[in-house]
C-alpha cells in the first residue's frame, strides 16, 4: 500500500468494494492518511456511516487513523443484518440508520468540501435515497468511499434486501473513475 500515489485519486471518484473483513475501511483510512500527509487535510470531510467494530466486522475510520485534525462526522449506526432478528427489524433498523445518516448529510451540505470520504455508504442505501447520495458524490471534486459487496449475508430472509443493496452498489460503481475490489 505504501507505493500508492495519492495524486492518482485526486479529482476522481473512487469506490472500494468487497466482502466483510476484507480491509475496505482500512484501505480507505490509509488513503485519507496519505491525503493528510500530502497537505490535503483541510479539504477533507469524512462521513463515517459504519457501525462500531464487532467480531472483526464494521469499524470506523477513527479505529485506524487519528481524525482529530480533519472534519469527521459520524453517528450511531447499527448493522441491520447483524442486529435484526427478523425482516421487520431489518427494515426498522435500516430506516433509523437512514434518519441518522441524513442528519450528517444535512450538516455536510451546509458546508461542503473538495474531498469527500464516505465509510460504508451501504448503510445508507438500505433505506435512503440513492439520488441524494449520488449528488453528494457528484459535487465533491474528489470522492473516496467504500461499500459492502459480498456474500457473507446470503440468508434467504435477506434475499430481497441483499439484491437491492447489490444493485445500488453496482449502479454507483458504474459512475466511478476507480473501483477497487477486495475479495
Amino acid at each position: 500500500m505504501e507505493r500508492i500515489n495519492i495524486e492518482e485519486f485526486l479529482h476522481k471518484k473512487t469506490l472500494i468494494v468487497g466482502d466483510i473483513a476484507k480491509g475496505k475501511t482500512k484501505l480507505t483510512a490509509f488513503l485519507v492518511k496519505k491525503l493528510i500527509v500530502n497537505g490535503y487535510g483541510n479539504f477533507i470531510t469524512i462521513l463515517d456511516l459504519a457501525p462500531e467494530r464487532r467480531d472483526k466486522i464494521g469499524g470506523k475510520i477513527r479505529d485506524f487513523i487519528d481524525v482529530k485534525n480533519i472534519r469527521y462526522l459520524t453517528t450511531n449506526i447499527l448493522g441491520p443484518r447483524m442486529n435484526a432478528k427478523n425482516i421487520e427489524e431489518l427494515y426498522d433498523i435500516s430506516r433509523r440508520n437512514k434518519n441518522s445518516i441524513e442528519k450528517l448529510f444535512n450538516i455536510y451540505e451546509e458546508k461542503t468540501s473538495k474531498i469527500l470520504v464516505i465509510n460504508d455508504l451501504t448503510l445508507y442505501l438500505h433505506a435512503g435515497d440513492i439520488e441524494r447520495l449520488l449528488n453528494l458524490i457528484r459535487f465533491s471534486e474528489t470522492f473516496i468511499g467504500n461499500a459492502y459487496k459480498g456474500k457473507s449475508f446470503e440468508i434467504e430472509i435477506f434475499k430481497e434486501f441483499n439484491q437491492k443493496e447489490r444493485e445500488l452498489v453496482e449502479r454507483i460503481e458504474r459512475l466511478m473513475d476507480i473501483v477497487i475490489e477486495l475479495f
